[in-house]
């Protein structure tokens, strides 16, 4: 799947602060990429796999497992 859509307009939280944070933009597909490497490695989801994936990171939070 080609992920590189110049047509695609990238949006960023206004909670986020200058490093470390996601960007997404919507589509036929939910994409994700990282907002420090604008041309890498991008994710993309359907509506309803992007919903089961923000919910379990939501869990996560609230519950994480314990480290090593």
């Amino acid at each position: 799947m080609d992920l590189s859509r110049p047509d695609l307009v990238w949006r960023k939280s206004t909670h986020s602060d200058e490093d470390g944070c996601v960007e997404v933009a919507l589509g036929k597909l939910l994409y994700v990429r990282d907002s420090k490497f604008p041309d890498g490695e991008r994710l993309a989801f359907e509506s309803r796999s992007w919903k089961t994936f923000a919910e379990r990171l939501a869990v996560h939070e609230r519950d994480p497992e314990p480290g090593p």
